[in-house]
């Protein structure tokens, strides 16, 4: 059963967006793409991925 997206710590989320992206590259196929994200809250951090 896949987890809620609450029950990600911020690392895991990163991961899992990453494993998504090159499950279907198809989509960004000759794209560079980055996916970043500025997270407020308890844990205040700015996360980003290079594909």
């Amino acid at each position: 059963m896949a987890k809620a997206i609450r029950e990600y710590s911020l690392e895991e989320l990163m991961e899992r967006i990453e494993e998504i992206f090159n499950q279907n590259p198809g989509p960004i196929k000759g794209f560079d793409a980055v996916v970043q994200f500025d997270v407020y809250g308890e844990e205040k951090r700015n996360l980003s991925a290079l594909f």
